[in-house]
């Protein structure tokens, strides 16, 4: 609940920041020049940012899950020098 909370919290203050500065500005990138509103591109890069850091998230919590089920179904788990197995314990 506390996370939510946070989350809310830290998303109102990207928006009033965003609101506070909404002139014009000019972005030069690569080969690409344009302008656009500065709170447009505020509110549209920490949606990026927010996005990639749950994608990241995401795939950190299915590889360590895709190998415990490979250990559960009896997949080639490598041995140790003392026959012990290397890897996931259960």
């Amino acid at each position: 609940m506390f996370g939510y909370l946070l989350i809310l919290i830290l998303f109102v203050l990207v928006i009033v920041f965003a609101v506070q500065n909404a002139g014009v500005v000019a972005v030069s990138f690569l080969f690409w020049k344009f302008q656009a509103s500065l709170s447009i591109l505020i509110v549209m890069f920490f949606t990026a940012g927010v996005i990639s850091t749950i994608l990241v998230y995401l795939i950190g919590r299915i590889k360590p899950r895709a190998a415990e089920k490979k250990a559960e179904s009896g997949g080639n788990i490598p041995q140790n020098k003392t026959g012990g197995y290397n890897g996931i314990s259960k």
